[in-house]
């Protein structure tokens, strides 16, 4: 017997709302209370509030202005030498998209997983970095920060979207030595910091695919461009990076 759906939406209402009443949520983004029966994990507010990139590079995902032409570099990144094909990041590091990451990265919220996957799954519809997609894979952490943190939050995130993607997920990176924090750093000590910093320890994984790179934050691009030289000296036959945010 096919299930009626109306009755299957209806029971999974009913359940939403008997897990609002009993467990009440706040939004990840302003921490006020969700409205009972409101799906997700940001609030209709915050989710609106996020500065979605409509209109990024085709090159390194930076944002352009409402006229720019996106078949051509930008200005950021046109005299750069970037390993990978193409960034994509799905908004700009501005709250409430800042806050969501923010909860996952350092204060452990591990249910933020869901919705950052799901907010760079949903940049990837209008581009074709995902059809052509046959490996996740994510920047890794050096160890020592790892075992600080516990978990790396780009793998987390990584895992999700490959999942939704139905394509596999590889650890094939690693950080081969720990690197100054890149948040204070001007763009081109940011490359020289990042320069040689990762190795491959799963060339299989990668040889002759296709890698889509994921990362929370791109800024410069210089740790993707980074990552996708190693992937790319491993065999990989392309590299694309998206992020969570720009």
């Amino acid at each position: 017997m096919i299930p009626n759906n109306s009755l299957l939406t209806r029971a999974r209402a009913a359940g939403t709302a008997l897990l609002d009443f009993l467990y009440p949520r706040r939004c990840m983004g302003c921490q006020r209370w969700m409205p009972r029966g409101e799906p997700g994990f940001l609030c209709a507010e915050c989710y609106q509030a996020i500065a979605f990139i409509n209109n990024p590079c085709k090159r390194c995902g930076a944002p352009l202005g409402p006229y720019s032409q996106n078949d051509k570099n930008c200005p950021k990144c046109r005299q750069l030498s970037l390993h990978f094909h193409s960034a994509r990041a799905a908004g700009t590091y501005s709250s409430p998209l800042k806050e969501l990451v923010h909860s996952l990265k350092y204060s452990r919220e591990l249910a933020a997983v869901t919705p950052l996957a799901e907010i760079i799954l949903d940049a990837l519809r209008s581009s074709p970095i995902a059809e052509f997609s046959q490996v996740v894979v994510p920047v890794p952490l050096h160890p020592s920060r790892l075992r600080h943190r516990t978990f790396n939050q780009s793998a987390l995130i990584g895992r999700a979207v490959a999942r939704h993607l139905d394509i596999p997920f590889s650890d094939a990176l690693a950080r081969t030595r720990p690197t100054e924090s890149q948040t204070n750093l001007l763009p081109a000590a940011r490359r020289r910091n990042i320069k040689g910093a990762f190795g491959i320890r799963r060339k299989e994984a990668v040889a002759g695919r296709q890698v889509l790179l994921i990362d929370d934050v791109i800024t410069t691009g210089a740790t993707a461009s980074e990552c996708a030289k190693v992937l790319k000296g491993a065999g990989a036959a392309r590299v694309c990076a998206a992020a969570v945010a720009r």
